[in-house]
Order: C-alpha cells, then structure tokens, then sequence
C-alpha cells in the first residue's frame, strides 16, 4: 500500500486492518488474505484488488 504520512491511517484489528484516509470519509477492513470489505458493504477479493489496470 503506498503510503503518505497523515494521510492513509492502517489500525490493526482481528484478522486484518482497518484502513481509512483523512481526505476520504469511511473506512475499510482489509482481511490478512488481502480481501476488502468496504464502508458500505461491498467486498473486493484480493485477487480483484491487485490485477493491473489499464491506462
């Protein structure tokens, strides 16, 4: 994860982190295998996460 400092925040809980940012409200949890469960529900397997994107 790139990382500013002040800006992206990463605080450890069970099974993973919570990661939040000052300039965007809400926050996630990033499950230790790399899946993302968003503020509003959704989820996004690691594997979704990580492929390249296009430019």
């Amino acid at each position: 994860m790139h990382t500013d400092p002040g800006v992206y925040h990463a605080v450890p809980t069970a099974g993973g982190f919570i990661v939040s940012r000052d300039d965007i409200p809400g926050s996630a949890f990033v499950q230790n295998n790399g899946n993302i469960t968003w503020n509003d529900g959704s989820s996004t397997s690691y594997s979704e996460a990580s492929a390249p994107t296009t430019n």
